[in-house]
């Protein structure tokens, strides 16, 4: 969230954040973390993150997380996720950023038994 604080004219009191995530992504609810301060919120069910709190205009405030893309794609590709941004004043934004995807394959061994026993 630090890019989001550039160029504002004054700090805002409460910020509040929510982040859904694509539809071809899940978000795994247990490795948000957050570094700056505020309070940070994962809706699993809805698959989104919610961030509130005080930004001041030279304040950085960072929420990372992993997500899974359960549509995997052939080839690598992009996704865009969207922010949308109360300041608590009557402003609002919506800030994103894109996502590379590179799929990862296993090709796993085949193991099997013979019916007769060897």
């Amino acid at each position: 969230l630090d890019r989001l604080t550039r160029g504002l004219p004054s700090d805002a009191p409460h910020v509040h954040v929510d982040a859904p995530l694509p539809w071809s992504m899940r978000l795994l609810t247990d490795t948000l973390s957050v570094v700056g301060g505020g309070t940070a919120t994962v809706w699993g069910e809805a698959n989104r993150l919610q961030w509130e709190g005080p930004l001041d205009v030279s304040a950085a405030v960072t929420l990372r997380y992993r997500a899974v893309a359960f549509a995997v794609p052939k080839t690598s590709t992009w996704a865009y996720v969207a922010a949308r941004l109360d300041d608590g004043l009557g402003s609002t934004w919506e800030r994103g950023n894109w996502l590379y995807i590179r799929p990862c394959w296993a090709y796993l061994p085949v193991v099997a038994k013979r019916q007769d026993g060897s």
